[in-house]
């Protein structure tokens, strides 16, 4: 295992989940316009608990790289003239 999936471990996983979810949304409304009542909730519900999963994780994957990754402070912080370039 590289360093960099030690580091991240749920990036992956997420990005899965949602597109999961992408596809559960397509099948959901393929039922519904099918008037397959059951499948369209189904499919609906699913789409929205793998979203919510997907979303969770690249939250988590998000604070993982936060911790990890140093804060260089050396990006411009304004365009408008407070920036560190006006120093």
């Amino acid at each position: 295992m590289s360093d960099r999936s030690s580091r991240a471990p749920f990036g992956n996983i997420a990005f899965l989940l949602i597109g999961a979810a992408v596809i559960a949304l397509a099948l959901a409304l393929v039922a519904a316009a099918n008037s397959v009542t059951g499948g369209a909730v189904a499919g609906g519900v699913a789409a929205v608990v793998l979203f919510v999963a997907g979303a969770l994780l690249w939250r988590k994957n998000a604070a993982v790289k936060a911790d990890v990754l140093p804060d260089t402070h050396d990006r411009q912080t304004s365009s408008e003239g407070r920036g560190p370039l006006d120093a």
